[in-house]
């Protein structure tokens, strides 16, 4: 593991720890969900994105690397990380719909962004997984 994506890790856990009061399953979730996204987004960049397929597998398949290494410290771990994985899931289908869409719809609006918020809302099983990608 890189000491940048450490570093990342322990920054956004000081960010829970001090608006949140996050416990320890929540900040084992969320060291891993930010190290999987960093890694999933250096991915990305190597390759041109062509479709809503690529941005997905490529997620899941970071994801899928790091789970292992969660279930080694918490269950309640692993069902933070999980559903903070699949919101993120959910927002790059969303992200994919959006910049997909033809020209004539125009651009996202506060009303999209509301209904986002209520999808993530609807979608979240646990508040900190939420609480993670917010």
């Amino acid at each position: 593991l890189d000491a940048n994506k450490m570093a990342g890790a322990a920054d956004f856990c000081l960010i829970l720890v001090e608006t949140m009061e996050m416990g320890m399953a929540t900040l084992v979730a969320a060291a891993f969900h930010h190290v999987t996204c960093v890694t999933a987004r250096e991915k990305a960049a190597l390759f041109a994105p062509s479709s809503l397929s690529f941005s997905t597998s490529s997620w899941e398949q970071t994801f899928s690397n790091y789970i292992g290494g969660i279930e080694a410290y918490d269950m309640h771990a692993v069902r933070i990380a999980s559903g903070a994985a699949h919101l993120k899931r959910t927002e790059t289908i969303a992200s994919s719909l959006t910049e997909n869409s033809p020209s004539f719809l125009g651009r996202s609006n506060s009303r999209d962004s509301e209904n986002l918020r209520s999808l993530l809302l609807s979608e979240s099983d646990d508040w900190r997984s939420l609480a993670i990608r917010a």
